[in-house]
């Protein structure tokens, strides 16, 4: 043993406090507490001092007996919370001598296995003091941290240590912000992430399950933000690192942070980084992080919605006012791409209106206008305010909600109350019991089982009722807005062919284009309900329209699609106007071969306008 640790040092100590040192490595824990404030108030040669009093209490062959059993004596409880202090005593030295760490680590590692063991035997801080004197001696030589890396259940260590630490407020001033750097350093130095085994450790050490690892990364980031630690930079990558690395490993990791509000604690505390004094790109990590996992896993609006109401929308303020912090590419994509995604859902634009408005009171403009991305910030603000017009349309109280009866042969217009709904499909509504009847035999019995299961099936495709119905609004605003690209489309396609009318979402609004429709075009995105409309609309005589909406519902190539019919009462005019369109174009008299002029023209000649409201047609988004 190393003459460090040998009791006989102790009579270098004045005589002050060699009666008390004597009776602390004899077993007394009153002067043992005395010896630990020497050890962290004295200076360095005489809290070195103290060092064969902590060891005394660090004996390997005394731990091995309670390591080998559930319950403990009486005794070994008291060994146990001696064991406890003389940690403390090791964290509250300076440093520890390099000589005497090889006699010194296996009665320590033993001891910290047995305490994690007994929580209930001594304080939290204890936690710290361990993981922070295995941190000293990890960092002193290369020698020594390939022995502690090469423990087995070192790992399982270090996430009980990460686990206590990031659920527990009760610390001494600055304690806690020791525990996490001393945590963060391990997960960079001793944590290989790409190993399948060291992954497993962290996993067992946090509870034994991936759902409790989720919870302690969920635990840990909100913690960075509370008062009682420093916040730093450092603790924050190293949980990024952390979320990244158990993805690949663990594909179904995402989805349990999420279920734990991992939305919430990373804009939360992206929020609070002390932006003045963080590196280039700081938030790059963080931020990408954040739009992958609001983003790429549907139901993506559901992800979002909490993002704002974290404060989502102050962190791109920061960002267009900070343009340092964040990669110029990755911050314009989270705009143009991200945020503008979610305009057509009713239940964000009521999140996100009033936010808005208070981003625009608080920003300073003539410092965001300096932003690379203020061009994509305009561009997203100008199409948010296209959505909120329509929002005000959805929400006037002069507005009426019209339905039409779902019995091709009857398809009465009238206001949606007069209406009951398929109890099975909740797809197609009738305006009585015979047009149900009527209407299941002409073909809903081979189509409604199928397209209730598909919606079993597909969860994430269900919006809510509102979010479903302001769709209506929105495509409807989009039709008239577009009528006549709508009917130049149409122009030169063959007579007789069944078209659609398909919205595709790009760049923060529904652009509009014809296409041929068949019973099998659309089966693969919308399922079941696209063969029972399309049928219908063949069947209607030129009552029913078919208009498909389609807007990203992640960035991993998900698609959100909704068949929305037009039903109208002017159908004659109508059918005769569009396969006018239809047939091969030659210019009319008088016009000066002018596609648009001649569209004009069609418009007029068959009533068409009426679609515009102008003449007062009735008409439905069903």
């Amino acid at each position: 043993m190393h003459h460090a640790l040998s009791l006989d040092a102790l009579e270098h100590l004045p005589s002050y406090l060699r009666q008390s040192a004597s009776a602390a490595a004899q077993g007394s824990e009153d002067d043992l507490r005395k010896m630990v404030l020497v050890a962290k108030e004295k200076p360095a040669p005489l809290s070195r001092i103290t060092l064969p009093i902590f060891h005394a209490h660090l004996d390997p062959a005394k731990a091995e007996p309670a390591l080998q059993k559930g319950t403990l004596t009486n005794e070994e409880t008291r060994l146990l919370r001696l064991a406890g202090l003389a940690f403390q005593g090791l964290f509250a030295m300076q440093e520890l001598p390099k000589e005497a760490i090889p006699d010194l680590w296996p009665g320590l590692w033993r001891w910290s296995q047995l305490l994690l063991r007994h929580p209930a035997w001594f304080s939290d801080q204890a936690y710290i003091d361990i993981i922070a004197v295995i941190c000293k001696i990890h960092r002193s030589s290369d020698t020594f941290a390939k022995t502690i890396d090469a423990e087995p259940g070192f790992r399982v260590m270090l996430a009980q240590v990460w686990g206590i630490l990031s659920t527990t407020n009760r610390w001494e001033r600055g304690r806690q912000t020791t525990g996490f750097d001393s945590i963060s350093y391990f997960l960079r130095s001793s944590v290989d992430l790409t190993n399948p085994q060291h992954l497993d450790d962290l996993i067992e050490g946090s509870g034994g399950n991936l759902e409790d690892f989720a919870a302690l990364i969920v635990n840990f980031v909100t913690h960075l933000t509370t008062e009682a630690i420093l916040m730093s930079f450092d603790f924050m990558s190293a949980a990024l690192s952390v979320m990244e690395h158990t993805e690949i490993l663990r594909p179904d990791f995402p989805e349990l942070l999420l279920e734990r509000g991992i939305i919430r604690a990373l804009v939360t505390t992206l929020r609070k980084m002390p932006f003045g004094s963080l590196p280039y790109n700081a938030l790059d990590s963080g931020y990408r992080i954040l739009i992958a996992y609001a983003f790429s896993r549907p139901p993506c609006h559901v992800w979002f919605l909490e993002a704002l109401q974290a404060g989502f929308l102050s962190l791109v303020a920061s960002g267009l006012q900070n343009p340092r912090l964040i990669d110029e590419v990755l911050f314009q994509h989270s705009i143009t791409d991200f945020l503008t995604s979610f305009l057509p859902y009713y239940s964000v634009l009521v999140k996100l209106g009033p936010q808005l408005a208070d981003m625009g009171d608080k920003l300073d403009v003539e410092l965001a206008e300096r932003s690379p991305v203020w061009d994509a910030w305009e561009h997203f603000m100008e199409s948010a305010d296209e959505f909120m017009r329509m929002k005000q349309i959805y929400d006037s109280p002069d507005r009426v909600t019209m339905r039409a009866c779902d019995n091709v042969d009857c398809n009465v217009l009238s206001i949606k109350s007069d209406f009951r709904r398929c109890s099975c499909c909740s797809s197609v509504y009738y305006c009585s019991q015979k047009c149900q009847r009527r209407d299941w035999k002409r073909g809903h019995r081979r189509t409604c089982a199928a397209i209730r299961a598909h919606s079993l099936e597909n969860p994430d495709d269900i919006l809510s009722l509102r979010d479903e119905s302001f769709l209506r609004t929105v495509i409807h605003t989009s039709y008239q807005n577009q009528l006549s690209d709508i009917l130049l489309s149409n122009m030169t396609r063959t007579p007789g062919k069944e078209y659609l009318v398909r919205f595709e979402y790009r760049e923060g609004r529904f652009e509009a284009k014809s296409q041929v429709a068949d019973e099998g075009c659309l089966t693969p995105l919308l399922g079941p309900i696209w063969r029972d409309q399309f049928s219908r609309a063949r069947a209607s005589k030129g009552r029913i329209h078919l208009h498909v909406l389609t807007f990203p519902s992640s960035a991993r190539g998900g698609v959100l699609a909704r068949v929305i019919p037009l039903r109208m009462q002017s159908a004659p005019a109508v059918g005769d106007g569009l396969q006018a369109l239809r047939a091969p174009w030659s210019p009319a008299a008088g016009t000066d071969s002018d596609p648009q002029k001649e569209a004009e023209l069609i418009k007029s000649r068959f009533g068409l306008r009426g679609l515009t409201r102008e003449a007062g047609a009735r008409e439905a988004i069903h």
